[in-house]
């Protein structure tokens, strides 16, 4: 049986996925002609551990921006291709949802951002700071 942190954690990632999905539709043709999006979500806190970007998906980020990627396509939208290829370059993002807002930063940047910072999580006045995009988000009704 699965422990109830992991699923919870699973849980807003998939709800931010569709509030992001819905986002990015509408502003699509302001992004460049082929990027990646890895999403995370900070579950209700104004930080996020540097931890939570995974070595594998870092890993991936840097093969979209220089040698390109073959991308087994899963499941997602109905009608998708069984694989996409992303030619470099690419830039590949990492949008991280805090209370307030969803912010958009290049990887690169995280990257350099966790390589310099003194602390061991980015947080949302930080990444407001180093983000390509900023989408406040409507306060939710009590």
């Amino acid at each position: 049986m699965m422990p109830e942190l992991p699923r919870r954690i699973k849980r807003h990632e998939a709800d931010f996925g569709l509030q992001f999905r819905h986002w990015a539709e509408a502003n699509k043709k302001s992004f460049p002609p082929s990027c990646s999006f890895e999403l995370k979500d900070t579950a209700g806190k104004n930080s996020l551990a540097f931890d939570a970007w995974e070595p594998k998906q870092s890993r991936f980020a840097h093969e979209i921006q220089h040698e390109g990627s073959l991308i087994r396509v899963t499941v997602g939208t109905p009608g998708t291709a069984d694989y996409l290829f992303m030619k470099r370059p690419s830039i590949a993002f990492v949008v991280i949802k805090f209370p307030d807002q969803f912010c958009i930063i290049k990887a690169n940047d995280l990257i350099a951002e966790k390589e310099s910072s003194k602390r061991k999580s980015l947080t949302a006045e930080r990444a407001k700071e180093i983000a390509e995009k900023v989408v406040e988000l409507p306060r939710k009704k009590r």
